[in-house]
């Protein structure tokens, strides 16, 4: 879960930061930027923070041929997203999330989206109206695999998904898309050898994948901080 996980991270960072500023005194000039850069965390913001006090629902449409090898996939998204929305919410109270509530359950969208097929073809903004909430996050999948386009061995594993990211507003009686991404990727293992790793399977991969792009689409929605990369 992403509060978990942050909080887990917040305590070894802390014990890095004591470190760290102890070993300054022995460095100077360049050395001691580069070490404020690796133990001070980077702050970011929310990219859409509109979800304030609304009701919301996570509708995810995946590509036809993914959805036949991966029929579980629209659904599992869609209830892990909003699994980690609410324990952000829960515990790490971002004044974006005060007072949001998730109305519509996965399986409620998964039998939403089964009952109205035509939603497939629809502007997504007509959609929304349709399924009464004032914020609708919608997830196009439109690439999934479970190993790497550079890996040679077929034992070797490297998950990614590549998503568009729609949010829809529903204000007095009108709907809009307030905000817009697109090519959203995520990969699992995130760091490690291109071509993937030795024997993880299928369905591991599958779902630390899910895992790791949730994670990655909950965080867009509230202000959060994140490691350092190398350089920044």
């Amino acid at each position: 879960m992403v509060s978990s996980i942050k909080n887990q991270k917040t305590k070894f960072r802390n014990a890095i930061t004591v470190f760290a500023l102890l070993s300054l005194f022995s460095l100077s000039g360049c050395a001691i930027f580069a070490t404020l850069a690796r133990v001070v965390p980077k702050i970011v913001p929310a990219v859409y923070p509109g979800l304030k006090g609304k009701d919301v629902a996570v509708m995810v449409w995946a590509d036809r041929a993914i959805s036949i090898d991966w029929p579980a996939m629209s659904i599992d998204i869609t209830a892990t997203t909003q699994k980690k929305l609410l324990a952000a919410q829960t515990t790490d109270k971002p004044d974006e999330l005060e007072g949001t509530t998730f109305p519509v359950t996965a399986q409620s969208m998964a039998r939403f989206q089964m009952d109205h097929p035509e939603a497939e073809v629809m502007p997504i903004t007509q959609v929304a109206p349709i399924v009464g909430v004032k914020r609708l996050i919608y997830v196009e999948i439109t690439n999934f695999q479970t190993r790497s386009d550079l890996a040679v061995n077929t034992d070797l594993y490297r998950g990614q998904i590549t998503a568009n990211l729609k949010v829809v507003e529903f204000e007095n009686g009108k709907a809009k898309i307030a905000y817009e991404e697109s090519k959203i990727t995520a990969l699992f293992p995130k760091k490690g050898p291109s071509d993937g790793v030795l024997n993880l399977g299928d369905a591991k991969t599958y779902v630390g994948t899910v895992d790791a792009f949730t994670t990655k689409l909950a965080l867009k929605f509230f202000k959060h901080e994140e490691d350092r990369e190398v350089g920044e």
